[in-house]
């Protein structure tokens, strides 16, 4: 487990834990017994918009089962001047960021909150925020 004190889900996290992943489900059952695990709203809204477009009625009821069980924090002003900050920075270093906004969303809320965010996707490499795969979570 890592050290982090508060974990942040991506929408990645979010997906393989509705598909039932067993390693997703131990690292999650693992988190909630040892810190905070907090929804964004931005990787609920990434999540959400799947499953209605799918009219998956059943991974929304499963969905809301496990948003019950974690923390939600709504975007502040200070968070969303951090990440528009954050994205001119990038910009200047030319990160491409025209299709991630939501990535830096989630990066930033999850920085505001001093939590390590749970993604699959390597692209938080260049986001200002740490962050961990399912798989890390047993390794520490």
């Amino acid at each position: 487990m890592s050290s982090a004190l508060r974990y942040s889900l991506d929408a990645n996290a979010i997906s393989r834990l509705l598909q039932k992943d067993p390693q997703a489900l131990e690292g999650f059952s693992q988190a909630c017994r040892q810190c905070e695990v907090v929804i964004c709203p931005m990787a609920a809204y990434e999540v959400w918009r799947w499953l209605f477009s799918r009219k998956a009625t059943r991974q929304l009821e499963d969905l809301e089962e496990l948003m019950s069980r974690c923390l939600w924090h709504d975007f502040t002003r200070e968070i969303w001047r951090s990440a528009a900050q954050h994205w001119a920075e990038l910009r200047e270093k030319g990160v491409g960021l025209d299709k991630r906004d939501a990535d830096l969303l989630i990066a930033s809320h999850a920085r505001h909150l001093g939590a390590t965010v749970i993604t699959e996707d390597r692209d938080f490499n260049q986001l200002p925020c740490e962050w961990v795969r399912w798989a890390d979570l047993g390794e520490h």
